[in-house]
C-alpha cells in the first residue's frame, strides 16, 4: 500500500502508527520535494536533503518513502537502503501526471516482487516516459528506453 497525497491527509497518513502487519505490507509514502519540505519544515532541494527529508518521515512511522525530484529523478529510503534514481536528459513536453506515473511504477515494481533498486529504476523511468508527451500517460517502449537509460546511486546505508 502506498499513500500520495498531500496536506493535512499527508500529515495524517505520517503520523498513522505502523502495525506489523502494515509494514509486511510493504506501507509506504510517495510526495514530491514541496510536499516533503512542508512536512520536515525543511528544504528539500537535492537528492541527498530528500533522502535526509525521507529518513526523517521514516522516522515517524512510515517504512518506505519516495521522493520525486521531477527532472532529477527519486529518491527512496526503505529498509535501511538510501537510492537516488536519475533519468536521463530528456526533452520535456508536459510533466502533469508525471508523479501519478511514477507511483504507479513503484507500485508495479512492488508487486512484481523487483528489488527496490529495480522498483525505483521503472518507477523514474515511468514518470519521465510520461513527460515525453502532451497528454498524461506513457507508453512502454517510452518506458523500456529511459529504464535502460535511468542511472542508480546509494547515497550512503546500504546499497
Amino acid at each position: 500500500v502506498w499513500v500520495d497525497t498531500s496536506g493535512t491527509a499527508l500529515a495524517e497518513a505520517v503520523g498513522a502508527a505502523m502495525s506489523e502487519a502494515t509494514i509486511a505490507m510493504r506501507v509506504g509514502i510517495k510526495v514530491n520535494a514541496e510536499e516533503a519540505a512542508a512536512l520536515v519544515g525543511r528544504p528539500v532541494v537535492s537528492p541527498e536533503s530528500a533522502a535526509a527529508a525521507a529518513e526523517a518521515i521514516c522516522r515517524r512511522g512510515t517504512p518506505r518513502v519516495a521522493i520525486t525530484l521531477g527532472a532529477a529523478g527519486a529518491v527512496l529510503v526503505s529498509d535501511g537502503i538510501r537510492l537516488w534514481a536519475r533519468p536521463p536528459a530528456i526533452a520535456e513536453v508536459n510533466a502533469v501526471g508525471s508523479g501519478d506515473c511514477f507511483l504507479a511504477g513503484l507500485v508495479a515494481g512492488w508487486h512484481e516482487r523487483r528489488s527496490p533498486k529495480d522498483a525505483l529504476r521503472l518507477a523514474t523511468a515511468a514518470g519521465a516516459a510520461n513527460a515525453l508527451r502532451a497528454t498524461v500517460g506513457l507508453s512502454a517502449a517510452d518506458v523500456a528506453s529511459l529504464l535502460a537509460k535511468t542511472t542508480l546511486m546509494p547515497l550512503g546505508g546500504k546499497a
